[in-house]
């Protein structure tokens, strides 16, 4: 190796196999080995980019988002031309809540190799992301159109075509999804440490949001996982990501009014539903969904839901509400707010007797009990959902969707075909399925 590479302008066979041995490490799930090999190769050589590329691809990978942009712009500084390193630091910025350096960034990548249609996927959730929807479209179709099979594109085109109220041809793409993704090998991964929703300032907000909300008049209350975690925890469930309120239907506007007034963003999704709304605080980033309560024309049934803009209404997803719903008003530190007179009514309808049992995989968008039926909309996010976390390496939660999904299509031979191949990734022995009452 000395004799082949005098000067060490390249890396010598000991620094290359550090660095290969760094790669499978990560991909082994071992981050700290994959860096000890990393750091050892970029000590025997410092200007070399494939080794910070890769670290910063393992440090991506859990969570040490700022050290990783280190890692690619290091080795963009000794390779400009590096494309792959351009999209990794795309990605880290848009992780990073820096969507114009992200873009640059893809654009750089593509410039450089116009046929990477993984950059290309990953431009278009930016663009989708902005709220760039149609240049979203063509981003995706142009990445189906050089990799037909391409998983990540074709999950980006269905949720496209999903927003758009196409929902049996998005379940199509969905399902093929999964079909391509069953040819890929599965991998545990342990997933990046997160700190805990459950602070004391997330706390502080949702009171002080729904002080907010009441002295304008509007009668929102804690639902869902924001409710089953002051009833069940006394606080904020750790591993929930947003805050669920509900309220009547009729007050969306008013409250759309009161949030952005006080520092609340709405999400550029919220064009496409009817229910929920989201937003994000601008102090705290934290997200918000605002669900809509009706009483069902021609009928006493309250119901509630994810509904499309212009979709039949058997196609959305509608839960059903036991009802009536009856609130009581009680201080806080932020003032008088609204909270259900008996929270335990609505817990036992949306996740069953067992609702006091922690279970960090259960989807309430999926395997909420009180779903009226098993909706096209409600498939199309059950497909999508199985996929996104099985590609992210969450095979316990990738199953566990799976299998409440088989619960109500029992004959569906995709859905057996993924739970075998998941259960054999996890070595797991399932239970009998059974099917949806």
């Amino acid at each position: 190796t000395t004799l082949a590479n005098p000067d060490g302008r390249y890396p010598s066979r000991w620094q290359l196999g550090l660095n290969s041995l760094g790669k499978t490490l990560a991909d082994l799930d071992r981050p700290a080995e994959a860096q000890a090999a990393y750091a050892r190769a970029l000590a025997l050589k410092p200007d070399f980019p494939d080794a910070h590329n890769n670290l910063g691809n393992t440090l991506k990978k859990w969570g040490q988002l700022d050290a990783a942009a280190q890692c690619y712009q290091r080795a963009l500084a000794l390779k400009p031309d590096f494309a792959e390193a351009h999209n990794n630091l795309g990605c880290v910025f848009r992780e990073l809540g820096r969507p114009e350096e992200a873009a640059q960034c893809y654009q750089r990548a593509l410039a450089l190799c116009p046929n990477y249609s993984t950059t290309r996927v990953n431009y278009a959730a930016l663009l989708w992301q902005l709220g760039c929807f149609e240049e979203a479209e063509a981003a995706w179709r142009q990445a189906l159109a050089q990799d037909p099979d391409h998983p990540d594109a074709l999950l980006g085109y269905g949720k496209l075509l999903q927003s758009q109220g196409a929902l049996p041809a998005a379940l199509e793409v969905f399902r093929r999804t999964l079909t391509v993704r069953l040819r890929q090998p599965s991998r545990l991964l342990s997933a990046p440490p997160r700190s805990s929703f459950a602070t004391a300032e997330n706390t502080a907000l949702l009171w002080q949001t729904l002080a907010q909300l009441a002295g304008a008049g509007i009668h929102a209350f804690a639902t869902s996982g924001t409710l089953l975690g002051l009833v069940r925890e006394g606080g904020l469930l750790a591993h929930d990501k947003d805050l669920d309120l509900a309220l009547p239907y009729g007050e969306l506007a008013q409250a759309h009014d009161c949030l952005v007034a006080r520092g609340w963003t709405p999400d550029r999704m919220n064009r496409f539903f009817l229910t929920p709304h989201a937003y994000q605080h601008d102090g705290l980033g934290v997200s918000l969904d605002l669900f809509g309560v009706i009483i069902e024309p021609g009928s006493t049934a309250m119901v509630s839901g994810i509904w499309l803009k212009g979709l039949p209404w058997e196609w959305q997803r509608v839960s059903e509400v036991p009802g009536p719903i009856r609130l009581r008003q009680i201080y806080q530190d932020a003032g008088l707010v609204w909270t259900l007179a008996q929270p335990e009514v609505l817990l036992e309808a949306i996740y069953g007797p067992e609702w006091r049992i922690p279970d960090p995989d259960f989807d309430a968008v999926i395997a909420a009990r009180n779903l009226r039926k098993f909706s096209l909309l409600t498939q199309c996010y059950a497909f999508s959902r199985i996929y996104s976390r099985w590609q992210q390496g969450q095979l316990h939660k990738a199953l566990t969707t799976t299998r409440h999904t088989r619960r109500h299509l029992p004959e569906d031979t995709l859905l057996q075909q993924v739970e075998d191949h998941l259960r054999s990734a996890l070595g797991a022995t399932a239970a009998p399925v059974e099917s949806a009452p």
